[in-house]
C-alpha cells in the first residue's frame, strides 16, 4: 500500500492512498549459469573459450554435471566432450570452468543448450540461452 502526504504553498493537505500492491516476489533459480569472461573477437570455425561461473543458490551440496544437446545448440557448438562432472558444489558457493566452442556461422550467434544437473539432488536445469557473440567471417589480411 503506497500512501503519500503533501502540504500545498497555501498550507492546504493533500493525500494520495493506493489500495494495496499485490506482487510476489521473483523466484531464485537453485543454480545460476553466467558468462564471467569472453572473447571480443570470434571468428569463423576457430575454436574459442568462454569462462563461466556456476552457482550453488540452495542449502545443500550439489555433484553437478554439464552436459550439452547438440540439437539445441545452434551454429556454435561446444567442442571436445559434451558431458563434464564439475564435482562438488558447496550449499551458497560457485565453482568456475571454461568452455570451448567453435562457431560454424558468422553473425550475430547465440549461445546456448546447456543442462546442469545436480546428482545428488536429481535437479536438472537447462540453459537454452547463455550469451550473444558476434562471429566474423575471418581475421584481417595483412597488406601485401
Amino acid at each position: 500500500k503506497l500512501d503519500i502526504v503533501w502540504r500545498s504553498v497555501l498550507g492546504e493537505f493533500g493525500r494520495l492512498q493506493t489500495s494495496p500492491l499485490m506482487r510476489k516476489p521473483p523466484t531464485l533459480e537453485k543454480v545460476e549459469l553466467n558468462v564471467i569472461e569472453s572473447p571480443l573477437n570470434i571468428f569463423l570455425e576457430e575454436p574459442f573459450r568462454i569462462r563461466c561461473r556456476l552457482s550453488n543458490r540452495t542449502s545443500s551440496p550439489m555433484h553437478v554435471n554439464l552436459t550439452t544437446n547438440k540439437a539445441k545448440m545452434g551454429s556454435i557448438l561446444i567442442t571436445g566432450h559434451s558431458s563434464k562432472y564439475l564435482g562438488d558444489v558447496p550449499a551458497n558457493d560457485s565453482v568456475d570452468l571454461s568452455l570451448d566452442f567453435v562457431p560454424l556461422a558468422p553473425g550475430l550467434q547465440r549461445i546456448g543448450g546447456i543442462r546442469v544437473l545436480d546428482t545428488l539432488g536429481g535437479y536438472a536445469q537447462d540453459f537454452d540461452y547463455l550469451w550473444d557473440v558476434f562471429v566474423s567471417y575471418e581475421k584481417d589480411q595483412p597488406d601485401r
